[in-house]
């Protein structure tokens, strides 16, 4: 596989998640939490994970050093997202310690008011609606 297919993978994993979009400077999904249940969460990490056996079953490609650089990066932030999500904590796994998107969401409150370039009474508002939103409140803290 090629390294722009491999980036175009990359983007394309990337883009389903809102706060990484944000990250990004794509408010296109600025309202909007990931889905923190459990089964989101695994098939989100099984989806990180294949995309990081891909990369490193391709050979890292990349015409220069920065591009083959990029795909090291990109495999390690995949396995260290998945890594994240599912490593247990005193047997609970982590994403119900600490759920990612409210979590994130509160890490990246002052880059969101910054960077998003809507009137800030609307991103508070945006931020309110969500922390109310039922997917915000639900937190599964059973085993896997």
């Amino acid at each position: 596989m090629s390294y722009e297919e491999l980036v175009r993978k990359f983007h394309e994993l990337e883009s389903d998640d809102p706060i990484s979009l944000v990250a990004n400077e794509d408010f296109s999904k600025a309202d909007e939490l990931p889905d923190n249940s459990r089964e989101a969460v695994e098939k989100d990490a099984a989806k990180e994970l294949a995309l990081a056996d891909e990369i490193k079953e391709a050979g890292y490609p990349g015409k220069d050093f920065d591009e083959r650089l990029d795909m090291e990066l990109a495999e390690n932030n995949l396995r260290g997202s998945a890594l994240y999500a599912l490593a247990p904590i005193d047997g609970t796994p982590g994403y119900a310690v600490h759920p990612i998107a409210l979590y994130v969401l509160l890490q990246w409150t002052p880059e969101y008011l910054e960077r998003d370039p809507r009137e800030k009474s609307k991103i508070v508002d945006s931020f309110i609606s969500r922390m109310n939103n039922p997917m915000a409140k639900k937190i599964n803290i059973s085993p896997t």
